[in-house]
């Protein structure tokens, strides 16, 4: 399975039409248009909170590496991953900014 990747220069933007409960260590995120409910885990939830103003990926990456020990590559790697994942739930949009 190939490994997702995302530009450290990529924008972050959480979508706004969902709301979001924080419970202990985890985020219950619902999504009214997809009619949906998410749940992310502890790190996943850091990243969540992180990005509530638009952020770089890079910027993204170096939040998390500062919070949890882990090696660049696989911060970077993992972080793609959730992302990715975000992006087709339709719960985060990445752009690329302008040239």
């Amino acid at each position: 399975m190939p490994v997702a990747s995302v530009p450290d220069d990529a924008l972050l933007i959480r979508a706004r039409n969902v709301v979001f409960s924080d419970l202990d260590n985890e985020l219950i995120i619902i999504s009214s248009e997809a009619g949906k409910v998410f749940s992310l885990n502890a790190v996943a939830r850091l990243a969540w909170m992180v990005m509530a103003e638009p952020i770089t990926f890079g910027a993204l990456c170096d939040a998390l590496r500062a919070a949890f020990e882990v090696e660049p590559q696989q911060c970077s790697e993992d972080t793609a991953e959730l992302v990715c994942n975000l992006r087709d739930l339709e719960l985060l949009a990445v752009t690329q900014p302008a040239p």
